[in-house]
């Protein structure tokens, strides 16, 4: 393969490994082959701290990368050169080792050469700041010829890929990154939260979701799909999820009802506004937000309570057993107080929140989101 086949072969691997982290060795092997190299390397260098973030290598066996890592990262003559370099300059050859310098032959004599390292390239893709760069690296044999011009050239033809790949990759690590904190955030609302489609099927759930439809309750998600095994009560969720994914969006809630003596679920159907970036930017249709919850689950720790509202622990252990469905006589009884004591606190607790009856106070506190 020619030297030129060999750089265009190499440009697809390099999108393929943004893409995927496996493909890294691969896209490395092919941007080595473009060059003429046995080995070559990708990563952030920090010049004013000698470190290194997201190595990237193909060619290098543990010993020399351990011995780079343990000391000889530190007397490396790469690092001031490379420090210098701006965004699309290469460094090659004696530019970067120079095995006759005789600042240098700690570095050749007991690293480099032994480990069959006898000529460097390198390039800057890009400078993310002063003192951090995106560096690509190749390395030949002693007994190879220098990388010369042509490694300027070859550098060159990659440059824009390699530039273009690391701001794709700097977008998805921002979008993973995003993904894993409204993921979290999400997760910790005691509600089941789904984002479906206009045929249900789901794209997003979090764990409340995945535990309260997982297959015990009349609403589910089977298939990857919001389901009801109640015809009726499906006919409905389908008719409310193509309301809020229609042109002219709209909402609705009904309730699904659980055996025994349980509550029924309070479910409602939202739509998700097309102007939300989550609405367009990967999925191209309307989505719908169902918010499934159960009125008997535990609502927000004690702890929420005593910081809003300023209560005693008495105080927040009552308004909590009474927001999670005790009366005020089982609270006093549990308690072992009187009922007049129990109504004595439970008066401080109005004073603290500003409402005037248990009623409003149920209210007020039920307008709070529930979370873990």
């Amino acid at each position: 393969m020619s030297r030129s086949a060999a750089t265009d072969a190499a440009v697809p691997l390099l999108y393929e490994a943004v893409l995927d982290e496996s493909q890294w060795d691969a896209a490395l092997a092919a941007f080595a082959a473009a060059f003429g190299a046995p080995r070559a390397c990708a990563w952030h260098c920090d010049f004013r701290s000698r470190t290194l973030t997201d190595r990237r290598m193909h060619g290098y066996d543990a010993d020399t990368m351990n011995a780079y890592a343990q000391y000889y990262h530190a007397i490396d003559p790469a690092w001031l050169p490379g420090s210098r370099a701006m965004a699309g300059n290469w460094l090659g050859d004696e530019v970067l080792f120079d095995r006759r310098a005789r600042d240098q032959q700690e570095w050749a004599v007991d690293f480099a050469l032994p480990r069959g390292i006898g000529w460097v390239g390198g390039g800057m893709a890009e400078r993310t700041s002063a003192d951090v760069g995106l560096w690509f690296c190749v390395q030949r044999y002693p007994d190879d010829a220098p990388f010369g011009k042509e490694g300027a050239q070859v550098f060159s033809r990659l440059l824009p890929h390699l530039q273009q790949a690391a701001q794709l990759e700097k977008r998805m690590k921002q979008l993973a990154h995003g993904q894993t904190i409204a993921q979290s955030s999400l997760d910790t609302f005691k509600a089941a939260v789904c984002v479906v489609d206009r045929s249900r099927r789901a794209h997003l759930l979090n764990r409340s979701a995945e535990s309260l439809l997982g297959g015990a309750e009349l609403l589910v998600v089977r298939d990857g799909r919001l389901l009801c095994s109640h015809a009726a009560l499906d006919e409905r969720l389908e008719r409310l999820v193509t309301q809020a994914c229609a042109r002219l969006p709209c909402g609705g809630a009904f309730q699904v009802p659980r055996q025994g003596a349980a509550l029924p679920l309070h479910a409602m159907v939202m739509p998700l506004p097309e102007r939300h970036p989550a609405a367009t930017s990967l999925v191209r249709e309307p989505l719908a937000l169902v918010v499934v919850m159960d009125p008997q689950a535990p609502h927000l720790a004690r702890e929420a309570y005593q910081g809003l509202f300023g209560l005693t622990d008495t105080e927040t252990a009552l308004l909590f057993a009474l927001v999670n469905g005790d009366n005020l006589t089982q609270w006093a009884d549990r308690r072992g107080v009187s009922t007049n004591t129990a109504r004595t606190h439970l008066a401080s607790v109005f004073a603290k929140t500003g409402v005037d009856s248990q009623a409003r106070l149920m209210r007020l506190a039920k307008t709070l989101p529930a979370a873990e």
